[in-house]
């Protein structure tokens, strides 16, 4: 339906996590999944965004810390914010 426009033009895809793990798990683990599932269903953008939060705010260099300080039972993912 999607494909052959039958709903009309898809003009925005978001995708989102449950939220369940902190760090750069959140991405590197389920996050992959959640892009392919929107670029099944939106097809490959023209072009797009993300933003990063940390503590409900932009998160900038500042915000960058090893991935066990941020959530130390968790796998390492290195650097993360």
């Amino acid at each position: 339906m999607v494909k052959e426009g039958i709903i009309g033009d898809v003009i925005l895809v978001r995708g989102r996590n449950k939220a369940g793990r902190k760090s750069g798990n959140e991405f590197m683990e389920m996050g992959t999944h959640v892009a392919d599932m929107m670029l099944c269903f939106g097809g490959v953008p023209e072009w797009c965004s993300g933003t990063v939060y940390n503590e409900h705010q932009s998160a900038g260099p500042t915000d960058i810390m090893e991935a066990k300080e941020m959530s130390p039972r968790d796998r390492d993912s290195g650097l993360v914010m």
